[in-house]
C-alpha cells in the first residue's frame, strides 16, 4: 500500500508539471501575463508596450497598463503615460476619462496644442470645449450675465496664441487653429 501512495503522489507531480509546461510553452498570452505579474518593466519598456498595444488596437489593455503607471505618486514618465492613457480612452469612447488624462499630460509635459489637435485618437474630441480649454490652457469661455438686469452687455472677445496655435473666443463662438487644423464652435 505504501508503494501505491508513492506512485500516486509521483503521478500527481508529473501531471502538474506537465500541465504547467503545456500552458507556459503553448500559450504566449498566458506566458506574457505571467511575466507581467512576476517582473515589473522599466518605465521606458512599459511605455513602449502601451504604444504597441494601442498600435495593435488593444485599447483596453493599453489603458489599464498606462493608468496603472499614472497612479504612482512620483511615477517616471507620468505625462507620457497619461497622454497614452488619454489616447486609449479616447479610442474606447470614454471621453471624460480621456480628457482627465489629457489634462494631466498637458500639465506635466511641455506639449504644444497642435500635437493634440493632430493626434488621430483625439479627432472625436476636437469639438469639445473642454478639450480646447485643456490643450490651449485657456479657461472657460462662459458668458457672465448680470443677474440684476434683464439685459447683459455684449461679451468681449478673448484671444491667445502659442506657436502656431491660436484660439479666439467672442460672441460668435470659439475658433481654434493649430497648424492646418481649424475648429469652429458657434455659441
Amino acid at each position: 500500500m505504501k508503494g501505491f501512495h508513492c506512485v500516486l503522489r509521483r503521478t500527481q507531480q508529473v501531471l502538474v508539471a506537465g500541465a504547467c509546461t503545456v500552458v507556459l510553452s503553448g500559450c504566449d498570452q498566458v506566458r506574457n501575463d505571467l511575466a507581467e505579474l512576476i517582473g515589473p518593466q522599466a518605465p521606458e519598456q512599459a511605455l513602449q508596450e502601451v504604444q504597441r498595444l494601442i498600435g495593435e488596437k488593444k485599447y483596453e489593455k493599453a489603458k489599464d497598463l498606462a493608468l496603472a503607471r499614472t497612479q504612482e505618486p512620483k511615477a517616471a514618465l507620468k505625462g507620457e503615460f497619461a497622454y497614452s492613457a488619454a489616447r486609449a480612452l479616447a479610442l474606447l469612447g470614454q471621453t471624460d476619462a480621456a480628457l482627465d488624462q489629457l489634462a494631466v499630460a498637458m500639465s506635466v509635459l511641455d506639449l504644444k496644442p497642435d500635437i493634440a489637435m493632430h493626434e488621430p485618437a483625439f479627432q472625436g474630441l476636437q469639438t469639445q470645449l473642454r478639450f480646447l480649454q485643456i490643450i490651449t490652457g485657456i479657461e472657460s469661455a462662459q458668458r457672465r450675465v448680470d443677474s440684476d438686469t434683464s439685459t447683459s452687455s455684449p461679451p468681449r472677445g478673448t484671444e491667445a496664441s502659442t506657436g502656431d496655435t491660436r484660439i479666439r473666443m467672442d460672441e460668435k463662438g470659439i475658433e481654434v487653429r493649430a497648424g492646418d487644423v481649424s475648429v469652429k464652435l458657434p455659441n
